[in-house]
């Protein structure tokens, strides 16, 4: 449900979707002509932003030569209000960056 929400947000892109818990997403650059170096920045720029907004952690990742942003969630306790918090928290991150 957390990649699947995330990668329908405008600009996302799931690139490896959900094995067990674990998936990646790109970020495509707003900048008209953009390149894959501008694509790796904006994922870089993302994923700081959404950890010092401080609601969800996530890291990145190199697949295929690109990066990525990879979402784990192993926390038996999640709930899909926490799903839908997080998934909200990272849309509010994306129109702050647009």
């Amino acid at each position: 449900m957390l990649a699947n929400g995330i990668s329908a947000l405008h600009g996302a892109e799931l690139v490896l979707p959900t094995t067990l818990h674990q998936a990646l997403v790109r970020f495509r650059s707003p900048e008209r002509n953009a390149t894959e170096e501008h694509d790796d920045a904006r994922i870089a720029a993302v994923i700081a932003a959404i950890n010092a907004e401080g609601t969800a952690f996530f890291s990145g990742t190199v697949w295929r030569g690109r990066r990525a942003m990879r979402i784990s969630v192993n926390n038996w306790r999640k709930t899909i209000g926490d799903v839908d918090t997080t998934i909200a928290a990272v849309a509010r991150v994306l129109a702050e960056m647009d």
